[in-house]
């Protein structure tokens, strides 16, 4: 009575489906009194790693952390999220970088409460405890109470996981505008590479090379650099789960790029740009008929997988005790 199925993103409801059913993440409960909808929609998707999204006016749902065609979770080395666009100064524009305050930065023992269904019997409550293990000193103890929907170890176990390394890797949230070319095929839930002066320490070689073959770039680059680059039209790599390219800058007599780079963004590769990836949290228009970006910093390893994700298989991050709460 409230929203009408034109404004349900089903598709992304299926895969959001799919994605709880192959990890075994359940919302078995009851709703006894009134509430805001959304408030309740965006709480109750995050204890199930999920991410509520609005596309174009639609609701949705997209999986927080990356996941293998089965739906289930990629974890530790796997855990390599699909690169859908890079952002540099040459597309980009009113970058704003806000990091998050301490209190939201301080690590944390996580107690997860459950419900522990039993036949023929009043459900139990149970408690998990998790913490990070090369952390040993006193930590304060923050509760999350899942016991009205949730009866599984395994999903408090890996809300759990999920909250700790959040709290430990994610530090800094960003918002910039840009064109609506360069948001072609981009959704809430994406992942992004942003190498921008703004967002970063040094002042790194950026820019966009034109459609005839003009640099723009924040400083000269010589020929043969190996850059970063990336246009909307490119398709996944399979071999790097990335729709961004590496290849070398090499600089006509006429000071022209060749024809593969033209149309692109670019970043000259260094160590230290291939760490800035975020996930995009809102897209919407802004001013000007400008795109508004706002994103989540997600630390990457060396390998490109997601730090959040490290350390879930054998638990050996973690230390985890299980008890009857009382």
């Amino acid at each position: 009575g409230i929203i009408n199925k034109e404004q349900l993103d089903r598709e992304s409801f299926s895969r959001a489906a799919d994605f709880c059913r192959a990890n075994q993440y359940f919302w078995d409960g009851v709703i006894d009194e009134r509430l805001n909808l959304r408030d309740f929609i965006h709480t109750q998707a995050s204890y199930c790693l999920l991410d509520f999204t609005m596309k174009g006016g639609r609701f949705g749902f997209e999986p927080t952390i990356p996941y293998n065609t089965d739906y289930s979770i990629k974890k530790n080395d796997t855990a390599i999220p699909e690169i859908k666009a890079l952002f540099t100064d040459g597309n980009i524009r009113e970058m704003q970088v806000t990091t998050l305050p301490p209190e939201e930065r301080k690590l944390f023992e996580a107690e997860v409460l459950y419900r522990e269904e039993r036949i023929n019997q009043f459900p139990q409550t149970r408690t998990t405890t998790l913490r990070l293990s090369r952390y040993s000193d006193a930590l304060a103890v923050e509760t999350f109470d899942l016991t009205q929907f949730c009866t599984s170890r395994r999903q408090a176990v890996h809300f759990g996981k999920y909250a700790l390394k959040a709290r430990q890797w994610i530090d800094h949230v960003i918002e910039f505008e840009t064109t609506p070319h360069s948001m072609a095929n981009v959704e809430p839930g994406d992942y992004i590479r942003v190498i921008s002066y703004l967002c970063h320490p040094d002042r790194f070689s950026t820019g966009n090379i034109t459609d005839d073959g003009i640099i723009q770039a924040s400083r000269d680059i010589p020929s043969g650099t190996q850059v970063y680059y990336w246009n909307p039209t490119f398709t996944k790599d399979a071999a790097t789960n990335s729709f961004i390219r590496v290849g070398t800058l090499s600089i006509s007599s006429d000071g022209r790029a060749p024809n593969a780079l033209r149309g692109c963004v670019f970043a000259v590769v260094s160590e230290t740009t291939t760490n800035r990836v975020y996930k995009v949290d809102s897209i919407a228009i802004g001013e000007e008929g400008f795109v508004s970006v706002t994103g989540t910093h997600m630390p990457v390893g060396g390998q490109g997988q997601l730090k959040v994700m490290t350390g879930w298989d054998d638990d050996r991050d973690f230390d985890i005790n299980s008890s009857v709460y009382s």
